[in-house]
């Protein structure tokens, strides 16, 4: 999801994964990828402790709402990438996709040559803090 957001939230990483992938639809991408990684109606009650903290799974939330405004109504065939960052709706995408994106980064991006561990946080403790 990093990634994802990562790219969404740059109108500059849009522009230019349109120029290098010349044969797709960033806009379409966009939606398309999220739907991949989110394949539930809502996000709620799929994500949550112990592997994502409580600020994060209301980010994933607040995000999903947010794109699934966008992909419901934005009209179909997409817009061009370039129309699309001037709509407020996208406009709004990328906005969350970027508080998404910094909330993400605090835990950083997971090594994918190591195993996951069972990694249990006691969230009464770790959410102040300590």
């Amino acid at each position: 999801m990093i990634e994802y957001w990562g790219w969404v939230s740059d109108p500059a990483a849009q522009r230019d994964y349109q120029d290098r992938v010349t044969c797709v639809s960033v806009s379409n991408e966009a939606i398309n990828q999220w739907e991949d990684w989110q394949p539930f109606e809502s996000p709620e009650g799929h994500y949550g402790p112990p592997v994502y903290t409580i600020e994060e799974t209301e980010m994933i939330c607040r995000f999903h709402d947010v794109w699934n405004d966008v992909a419901e109504n934005t009209p179909d065939p997409m817009p061009s990438l370039e129309e699309l960052l001037e709509d407020g709706k996208w406009r709004r995408l990328i906005e969350e996709a970027h508080g998404a994106y910094q909330l993400f980064m605090k835990r950083g991006k997971l090594d994918e040559n190591v195993p996951l561990q069972n990694t249990s946080v006691n969230l009464s403790t770790h959410s102040r803090g300590n």
